[in-house]
């Protein structure tokens, strides 16, 4: 059975879901229609490895959700996506940070491998961003 990680985008129906989906394509004028067949990590990941200056609430006309603080998140459908980003661990440490920076900060890893050079080949990159995939997916 797939986790709502590895669900692809065409697949989703939650509507909160769309909705953050939404403003995240909306911020980096990007079409959801593009990747239907991306599963949710694969595109969180294309996103948060944009340009940092692209990833940025004031790209958005009128954000929907990736502006409200986590805390305010707990009955929102993009709560239990984030919580499994996190392993299942809880979020309340998180409470006060907007979702953009939620993901911002657990993307970053990914911005600074990119970045910085690492010294591993592309094949050792994929390799270690599939064995996350596959950590954050159990």
């Amino acid at each position: 059975m797939k986790t709502i990680l590895q669900t692809p985008l065409s697949e989703i129906s939650n509507p909160d879901i769309r909705e953050t989906l939404h403003d995240l394509c909306q911020m980096l004028d990007w079409s959801e229609a593009d990747y239907p067949e991306h599963p949710l990590f694969d595109f969180l990941t294309m996103v948060m490895m944009q340009d940092s200056k692209l990833i940025s609430m004031s790209r958005i006309p009128s954000p929907v959700v990736v502006h409200r603080k986590m805390g305010k998140l707990l009955d929102h459908g993009i709560y239990p996506v984030c919580k499994a980003l996190k392993n299942g661990d809880t979020l309340g440490q998180h409470a006060n940070i907007t979702l953009l920076l939620f993901l911002k900060r657990h993307f970053a890893y990914l911005r600074k491998a990119s970045v910085k050079p690492t010294g591993l080949t592309d094949h050792e990159l994929d390799i270690r961003i599939i064995r996350q995939r596959r950590d954050n997916a159990s």
